[in-house]
């Protein structure tokens, strides 16, 4: 019974995809996103350091999304999962946190 509620939960086999294909672990907690709507949270998948800590969440219950370097937001299908642990990584793999400003 415990195998059908896990293979349901996309989060839960999202974050197994990305342990079995690389090796990485993603903890399951509660973050904000830019499309929740006030003080709303949502399930976010949240990676390693080596990938700046990244959140990835499941934006309209549709595609997984998740912010690049440079700002913008990226989505993969949520059926996905392998094109998902490839394009994260890709994106953010060495992530490097800016500078901070100098006064």
């Amino acid at each position: 019974m415990e195998r059908r509620e896990r293979s349901s939960d996309h989060f839960l086999t999202a974050r197994d995809a990305f342990m079995t294909q690389r090796g990485l672990v993603f903890t399951v907690e509660w973050r904000r996103f830019p499309w929740t709507k006030g003080a709303d949270v949502e399930r976010a998948l949240i990676g390693p350091p080596y990938l700046g800590s990244v959140a990835v969440g499941l934006r309209d219950g549709s595609v997984w999304s998740w912010e690049d370097p440079r700002g913008g937001f990226r989505v993969v299908p949520r059926d996905d999962l392998a094109g998902l642990v490839e394009q994260v990584i890709e994106t953010r793999a060495g992530y490097v946190p800016p500078l901070p400003k100098r006064g």
